[in-house]
């Protein structure tokens, strides 16, 4: 009985201490991607911009803030889950972060920042909660990235 328990105790110290504690400051965890798209004007960026905002989000209108394809400018909230291991399980754990699209001619960026936990508004102050935060959204960018730099434009009237 004491080995069992031993063994209970040490599993889950040795699940713990795997996570790293690493303090990390909010701006280390912004990300950020300029894409360069030569001969492309700003409103088809935009246009592009914002079909990727709601083919990539459940629901772009909840997502979504503040549009304005004067300035070439896209703002918005998203929320990421994230799963820590803990033990035997994986604990999901939510986040609220922002996002920011600006467009001109030939370029086109997104910005992901301000990121807080859903239930207790504080940010991912360590390691482990900000490193598949950031990954996440790298992979973000890099489909918005993809979806900027797309040759053929989908429109309704495509042949299928």
């Amino acid at each position: 009985m004491k080995a069992l328990l031993l063994s209970v105790i040490a599993f889950i110290v040795v699940g713990c201490s795997s996570l790293d504690y690493t303090k990390v400051s909010p701006e280390k965890s912004d990300v950020a991607r300029v894409v360069d798209v030569p001969g492309i004007d700003k409103a088809v960026l935009y246009d592009r911009a914002s079909m990727w905002v709601a083919s990539t989000f459940v629901s772009a209108q909840d997502v979504v803030q503040n549009k304005n394809k004067e300035a070439g400018r896209i703002m918005g909230r998203g929320i990421v889950t994230i799963y820590i291991a803990g033990g035997l399980t994986q604990v999901p754990f939510n986040y609220r972060y922002a996002i920011r699209i600006d467009v001109k001619d030939n370029k086109a960026r997104i910005q992901f920042n301000d990121y807080r936990h859903v239930q207790y508004q504080t940010q991912p102050e360590y390691a482990y909660l900000s490193a598949p935060i950031i990954a996440k959204m790298n992979a973000l960018a890099a489909d918005f990235e993809l979806s900027m730099k797309a040759e053929k434009e989908a429109t309704a009237d495509a042949d299928w």
